[in-house]
């Protein structure tokens, strides 16, 4: 039984903490291992998936040798998956249990296990007949794989050397071995999600000990964070809340009467900046406990209207029946704010957002 908790929870850490192995990796000394990480979690899945339900029947070896070349293969490329993750993550020059035996305990060859696995996938179906050369500078061919030659294997071949003075060798695994091989390897995914969370946790230190300059301009405060998340790890929500904040402030106010309206909003706008400096200081990407200051929901009653004038002050589109969403938004919010469609694209964005904060405050 396959644990698929294990790849999904390696996933779930390449995509933890504000997308940190994307920037960490995606340029890594002038590579883009970020690139590799996505290639093995994705080929590690095939894998995974060949291996999930397969079944040995010894009677049909013959007419399903393929098949358990199929299995061998599976294994090998997670296992060739995670070496070059290892080689990502922790050290491009090392590979993971390098020297280890202890799974394979009837190795004739003397190998340790890795190169002994290498050897079955070898010899069982990559390139039978076409075999490196070993130590001894001898050549070896493999015969067809069976069962009952030698109690030692689940499944066992002869290996055939060239050199007629030479005897056959008996060369084989036991499925029990070939699954610890893999659980072992594949297991190594828990240890290099725990490094990746290491490794953002030592970044993240090394952040918040930046400390972001303050300033008592608040316009100026907001230029100074989204430079501090450009230089920080990059995050969709604190980058769309900066750039609202900001066009709350940029806009300028024609109609008097909204003025007072404004200001106490803005002030409460404050609060949300003072917030979000923090969380941004403590790269703490968490939604804030003041948004809905600035992201307010749309009453049922205008949903529609206010969803299709939102799209036309974004940019997105020019509607026709612009003036008609100006027309029925502003009679709903006239008992908070004034709004008139002859004003600017900034002026009524704000009073948006002052005459939904005030609408839902008041409800």
């Amino acid at each position: 039984m396959i644990n698929f908790n294990i790849i999904q929870d390696f996933r779930d850490q390449v995509n933890a903490n504000s997308h940190y192995t994307w920037y960490a990796y995606q340029n890594k000394n002038g590579k883009n291992y970020w690139n590799i990480i996505c290639a093995c979690m994705d080929w590690i899945d095939v894998g995974l998936e060949c291996m999930d339900g397969f079944s040995f029947d010894r009677k049909k070896l013959g007419a399903r040798g393929l098949e358990v070349f199929t299995y061998i293969s599976a294994i090998d490329i997670v296992w060739e998956s995670i070496q070059q993750l290892h080689r990502a993550i922790i050290n491009e020059n090392e590979v993971p249990f390098s020297g280890e035996k202890e799974v394979f305990i009837n190795d004739v060859l003397h190998k340790d296990d890795n190169a002994y696995f290498k050897h079955i996938r070898a010899v069982f179906g990559a390139h039978p007949v076409n075999l490196s050369k070993d130590k001894n500078n001898d050549k070896w061919f493999a015969s067809w794989p069976t069962t009952g030659i030698h109690e030692k294997y689940d499944v066992a071949l002869y290996l055939y050397n060239v050199d007629p003075s030479k005897d056959d060798i008996i060369f084989g695994f036991k499925f029990a071995e070939l699954n610890e091989f893999f659980t072992k390897r594949y297991n190594h995914l828990s240890y290099l999600a725990k490094k990746l969370e290491e490794q953002y946790q030592d970044y993240k230190s090394s952040l918040i000990l930046n400390k972001i300059r303050p300033t008592t301009n608040i316009e100026d405060q907001l230029d100074i964070l989204e430079e501090e998340l450009n230089k920080r790890l990059s995050n969709d929500y604190f980058e769309h809340l900066v750039d609202q904040i900001k066009r709350i402030y940029k806009a300028t106010v024609t109609n008097e009467n909204n003025r007072e309206t404004i200001e106490d909003y803005r002030g409460k706008v404050k609060r949300v900046v003072e917030e979000l400096t923090i969380k941004i200081q403590n790269v703490d990407y968490t939604d804030l406990e003041m948004d809905h200051i600035v992201y307010s929901n749309h009453p049922q009653e205008i949903h529609y209207e206010l969803s299709k004038l939102f799209e036309c002050l974004y940019g997105h589109r020019k509607d026709e029946a612009y003036d008609y969403y100006i027309e029925r938004v502003s009679k709903f919010l006239n008992p908070y704010v004034q709004i008139d469609k002859t004003m600017s694209a900034d002026e009524i964005f704000l009073l948006l957002h002052v005459g939904l904060y005030n609408y839902w405050d008041s409800v």
